[in-house]
Formats: structure tokens, C-alpha cells, sequence
């Protein structure tokens, strides 16, 4: 072998390793950046979730920030970054939609951690236009009622710290359905106030009988309030349609 053919192959293992360094680069550099919001908590089976939808690195730093510290609010010890590795979602739960008027994303869904015998619901919204998204649509808050799996606990949440108060209603939203979400407005009112959006899906159902059917979902709205324990007529409420 001569020379220049020693050179060729120096320069094709340089070239070789040069690419191999830059794929790795590409795949995993995403996932060694550290989160700019502290440490997080991952969510294990996310991405089967969300595989193929639009997502936002933005927001899903936020929600595996907010669960560190939702997590850490409910332990008696420091909790070490990114070392619960079971942080499941509930099968059945996970919801994603697009609302094309806001150009706004809005997901949802239940996590269990069987090692910590704890579960929480999360949802996080973003949009094209950052005043398109809902107060209090981003939030990790502890569960009630039948979504309770695990032997109870005095869960404490940065949601219910935030709006001030400990009315029963504040762990069950933001609640999405298909057909209606409900959202808290003013809890903190001398009459709470919480808001409910009825939505027209035109695929479903034609604009000219878009009124007809808003009319339709409200009570099916206050029904699951009051299935949940809750007496509608205790709150002030807004309702509003959305068609899409």
C-alpha cells in the first residue's frame, strides 16, 4: 500500500467518524441540553402519545419542570433530577386537539407513578399567538373522585396554591371534553366563577345548526359537574362557543 493510498484511508476514517459524530449530535444533543425551567421529572411513555402530532419543546419542558415540582411538594425528601423513571399515563386519558381559529394545541391526560403510589392530572395548551391560550390551561394539578387509583394522601398542588383557594372544584379543572371544556374564571370571587366553552366541530355538525347544538351541550356539561360532586348553581358561569 502506498502512500497516497495510506492518506485516502486516513481521510475516509476521518470523514466516517466526522459523520457518525454529527448524527449523534443531531439525535441525542436535544435530549443532554439541560431544562431551562430546573429540574424535570419525565414522562416515560410520552412519546408514543404524541408520535407524529405537532408538539412545542417549549411547553413540554414546563409540564417535566412543574411535575418535578408538583412531585416534590408531596415528598418528605429532596427529590434527585430526572430519578422517577415510572411516571406513566393512564391508559384512556390522553387527549389532544387543535383549535384551527386560535391556531391553538391543547393537551391532557392522567399520569400514575406506581412507585410513588401517586397520580396527577396534566394539560398544557399552545398557540401561534401567546394570547390564545387559556389561563390556567398549562397546570399539573393532584386528582378526586374516581380518578383516584392509589390509596389518598394530602396532595398538594402549585395550581390550587396559585389561585388561593381549596374549593373542591379547583382539582377537577381544566376538564376537556370532546364536545365542552371547563375552566375556572375567578375562584377566588365572593361567587366563584368558572367558564364553560361548548364546541361545534363542523365535521359533526353543519354552522347552520351550530347554535341548536350549543344549546344541547350545556347540560351535559352541568351534569358532569354535578356527577363530580359539584352544585353548579354555587358558581357564576360563562359560557361561550367555540366553532371549529
Amino acid at each position: 500500500m502506498d502512500h497516497n493510498q495510506k492518506r485516502d484511508i486516513k481521510k475516509i476514517a476521518f470523514l466516517g467518524a466526522a459523520l457518525l459524530l454529527l448524527i449523534f449530535l443531531i439525535i441525542f444533543l436535544p435530549t443532554l441540553r439541560p431544562n431551562p425551567f430546573g429540574n424535570e421529572i419525565n414522562i416515560a411513555n410520552l412519546d408514543t402519545y404524541t408520535k407524529d402530532q405537532p408538539s412545542n419543546q417549549d411547553r413540554l419542558n414546563y409540564i417535566k419542570n412543574a411535575l418535578y415540582q408538583t412531585i416534590s411538594l408531596n415528598l418528605d425528601s429532596s427529590l434527585p433530577n430526572n430519578s422517577i423513571k415510572d411516571v406513566l399515563i393512564r391508559e384512556n386519558t390522553f387527549s389532544q386537539t387543535y383549535n384551527a381559529d386560535l391556531e391553538q394545541h391543547a393537551v391532557s391526560f392522567i399520569v400514575d407513578i406506581a412507585s410513588l403510589q401517586q397520580s396527577y392530572a396534566i394539560s398544557y395548551q399552545w398557540a401561534k399567538n401567546p394570547d390564545n391560550i387559556q389561563e390556567y390551561s398549562t397546570i399539573i394539578k393532584c386528582l378526586s373522585g374516581d380518578q383516584v387509583i392509589y390509596p389518598t394522601f394530602q396532595c398538594q398542588d402549585q395550581f390550587s396554591q396559585e389561585i388561593g383557594t381549596t374549593d373542591p372544584i379547583a382539582r377537577l379543572l381544566p376538564h376537556i371534553a370532546h364536545d365542552y371544556r371547563i375552566d375556572p374564571a375567578d375562584l377566588s370571587a365572593e361567587k366563584p366563577k368558572i367558564r364553560i366553552t361548548l364546541l361545534i366541530h363542523l365535521y359533526e355538525t353543519p354552522y347552520t345548526e351550530a347554535s341548536q347544538k350549543a344549546e344541547s351541550l350545556k347540560p351535559q356539561a352541568l351534569n358532569w359537574l354535578r356527577n363530580q360532586g359539584i352544585t353548579p348553581e354555587s358558581y357564576e358561569i360563562q359560557f361561550t362557543t367555540e366553532i371549529n
